[in-house]
């Protein structure tokens, strides 16, 4: 399975997903990457790049790749989450960030991976440690983590982040962050219930549900308008929207794509 996707160039792309696969699109077609599954066989399960083509694929294990434009090499996570599954990488202008068991961590000036600070982080309350699952970026420098009913909001680089304006609840599991008309960053953002309160896992690999919201000045905006039928097709589960699972979208946010799966079995989240 591909678990992720992303450009480093107008005719160039990457694929990543399990096994520590690797597959590059040239312009034409796809072939599989000359060091795929040979760096690590660790799933991966993101992949993000910079303008320049440089980037990062992220994934079990405290598993990170770099690559520099040419060939990729191994990256270490910060000692307090080695070994710790690295579920979403970003680039954000000049600077790249990751989320590793639930924190956030970023890219130092050194060359290496670091905890960010607490400083950068809201203070009043502190933000939950573990809580988060996604960190997306735009070229400007805007930054938006989400996860466990959390989103924080970097509005530019060398901003700190602050929490959003609207609440989140639910766990974010499609994330992707534009600038409206007025500056303001806003973001899309799938949303499924957890299995149990006392966990920020959701049920189903890939997840069963993801109801897409669009967040706007006067709150979010519920892009699927979720309607639960109430009963049951005989061998097939409730009937509801199909989970989005993943989302892109224009810098604008006026364009956006969003793909998912089917939510119509009887072994999908309730």
């Amino acid at each position: 399975n591909l678990l992720g996707v992303a450009f480093n160039g107008p005719s160039s792309a990457f694929a990543v997903g399990q096994s520590g696969v690797i597959l590059h699109w040239d312009g034409t077609s796809w072939s599989e990457d000359p060091q795929s599954i040979s760096l690590t066989q660790s799933q991966l399960g993101a992949v993000a790049f910079a303008a320049d083509g440089e980037g990062w694929a992220v994934g079990a294990n405290g598993t990170i790749l770099h690559y520099d434009g040419r060939r990729w090499s191994i990256e270490a996570p910060p000692p307090t989450e080695s070994g710790e599954n690295i579920s979403s990488v970003a680039v954000a202008g000049s600077e790249a960030f990751a989320v590793a068991g639930g924190n956030l961590i970023e890219h130092g000036p050194g060359g290496g991976w670091e905890v960010l600070e607490e400083s950068l982080l809201p203070s009043n309350p502190k933000p939950a440690p573990r809580h988060l699952r996604l960190v997306a970026g735009l070229p400007d420098g805007g930054v938006i983590a989400a996860g466990r009913s959390i989103m924080l909001v970097r509005e530019a680089a060398g901003h700190s982040f602050e929490y959003a304006e609207q609440p989140l609840s639910g766990v974010a599991v499609a994330l992707a962050p534009f600038r409206e008309a007025g500056g303001k960053l806003r973001a899309y953002v799938s949303v499924a219930p957890p299995v149990s309160e006392l966990s920020g896992e959701v049920a189903g690999f890939p997840p069963g549900d993801g109801e897409l919201l669009r967040q706007s000045e006067s709150g979010w905006q519920d892009l699927s308008r979720s309607q639960y039928a109430g009963n049951a097709i005989a061998g097939d589960g409730a009937v509801k929207s199909d989970p989005v699972l993943a989302v892109a979208t224009d810098q604008s946010g006026e364009h956006a794509w969003a793909a998912g799966g089917y939510d119509g079995t009887e072994d999908a989240a309730d």
